[in-house]
């Protein structure tokens, strides 16, 4: 590793979700920053860096990983673009990557003016940022750009295999159609319990709450999470029923990977499984999820067909559409793309930060 360039601070570390696709995007993440000489500091999306501010005056950048939250102008979305204006009153180095950018207010698009870049992860994002006068880049999401190697060779294609979906009717909906569907796996994306050999082999610290004068702002967002929590509870016990009976896979990453691999088709409502399906060469139908994201990607992709409303979905499987060889050629194309262009951002973005001796 090349010496000790400064800390950077990556807010909204999604890794703490349990959720393959999110811990992947962390990964790519953690693993660029430290390859480049940084020491890695995450907060996690259940926190906020309004309790840390100290370590961020000291920062030698910040990069906010915006994925799917920078939408609607939600509490979530709005706290995470105020670090803009506060990093660039300070002069710290802070941008915006791996993000959607949807029907947000005019209050955050001047927040957002603070971003040295933006870097989103479709052109219908990056069209919103235009239409509030600011610049943006589309670079493909950082899954994408993720060095998978298969353990071992994938078998030939066999079988359907349904993901989950964000929203319980949906994922009620995947479900069905996978009971419906005889020699089908339901598979979900979220890792059984202690797993996370995703992680980068890089070391990272994600910062734990201080005690100081910002805990009850901590003490709130913790009663929150907890709230949610419990009111998933119905999915959480859904799911536990349906993998008691057999019915539903959780598997590590690799078993995941490996179920895509050797998959004739993939039904899935997560942006995330989209992409790694792309990642894999999988054929794929992708269901709307609740942004643009998976619309925008596929149409950058040429992949626009592949989508299916909830609503169709049953009719649709009927008479799956062809994975073409113009589909697949599509989806390698898309995929070097997205690595192309995650080169140059985290070149562009690394080069921009302060070093200690600067």
């Amino acid at each position: 590793m090349a010496q000790n360039r400064g800390t950077i601070v990556v807010l909204n570390d999604t890794a703490a979700i349990a959720h393959y696709g999110c811990k992947v995007v962390m990964k790519r993440i953690v693993d660029e920053v430290a390859a480049a000489g940084f020491e890695v500091k995450t907060v996690s999306v259940y926190s906020t860096w309004r309790v840390h501010q100290k370590l961020i005056d000291q920062a030698a950048a910040v990069i906010v990983n915006g994925e799917g939250t920078l939408h609607h102008s939600a509490q979530r979305a709005q706290t995470l673009v105020a670090v803009a204006p506060y990093c660039a009153a300070r002069g710290i180095p802070v941008f915006l990557i791996n993000s959607v950018w949807q029907d947000n207010s005019a209050d955050m698009a001047r927040q957002a003016e603070d971003f040295l870049l933006r870097f989103v992860r479709e052109s219908r994002s990056e069209k919103q940022f235009a239409a509030a006068g600011l610049k943006a880049k589309t670079v493909p999401d950082l899954t994408l750009g993720w060095n998978y190697r298969a353990a071992k060779p994938a078998p030939q294609r066999s079988g359907r295999v349904y993901t989950d979906a964000v929203g319980m009717p949906a994922t009620d909906l995947l479900y069905r159609l996978f009971r419906e569907d005889a020699g089908s796996r339901y598979v979900t994306m979220t890792p059984p319990g202690g797993h996370r050999g995703d992680y980068s082999d890089y070391d990272f610290e994600r910062l734990p709450a201080p005690f100081d004068k910002t805990f009850p702002l901590t003490l709130r967002l913790r009663l929150r999470q907890i709230m949610k929590r419990t009111l998933l509870i119905r999915g959480k016990t859904k799911n536990a029923i349906r993998r008691m009976k057999g019915h539903l896979e959780m598997v590590p990453l690799e078993g995941f990977m490996a179920a895509l691999e050797s998959s004739e088709l993939v039904v899935t409502g997560r942006f995330h499984g989209v992409c790694l399906c792309l990642l894999t060469g999988t054929p794929f139908l992708a269901l709307t999820s609740n942004s643009h994201k998976v619309e925008g990607m596929l149409e950058d992709a040429g992949l626009a067909h592949r989508i299916v409303r909830p609503a169709d979905v049953r009719a649709v499987l009927a008479h799956p559409p062809e994975w073409s060889e113009d589909d697949a050629k599509k989806a390698k194309a898309f995929v070097q793309k997205a690595r192309r262009g995650q080169k140059a951002m985290f070149a562009s973005v690394l080069s921009m930060a302060k070093t200690e001796s600067s």
